[in-house]
């Protein structure tokens, strides 16, 4: 069972952060991110999106706080992700089409798990 409080904190930072600005440079992206998550380094981090105007329930727009539609994945896919890449529409194709999207899950989000050693 993993640290669902440690995934929560990680989603609702991303959010403050994305409130205060809403491009990122590659470099600007991932000290964002290091500052967020690096806290949690280590640890069973589960990044299960809750709603926040219901507690308890997921979010209506994304599963996971490191899916790209969320804060933290919008952060992820510019620290991690190809320049200008529509990780949100290949997303969304890839979940009608297959199990699991197979490219944020090996690619921008493996390197955010291995940077910051999440199981």
């Amino acid at each position: 069972m993993g640290n669902h409080h440690a995934g929560r904190a990680m989603g609702h930072a991303a959010n403050a952060v994305l409130r205060t600005r809403k491009r990122f440079t590659k470099v600007q992206a991932l000290k964002a991110l290091d500052d967020i998550c690096r806290p949690w380094k280590g640890c069973d981090a589960e990044f299960e999106a809750e709603d926040p105007k219901r507690p308890n329930y997921t979010h209506p727009k994304y599963g996971q706080y490191t899916d790209p539609q969320a804060a933290l994945g919008k952060l992820i896919a510019v620290a991690f992700g190809k320049p200008d890449y529509d990780y949100v529409k290949e997303f969304e194709h890839d979940l009608d089409t297959v199990e699991d999207p197979v490219s944020w899950f090996d690619g921008p989000c493996e390197k955010f798990r291995k940077r910051y050693k999440f199981c």
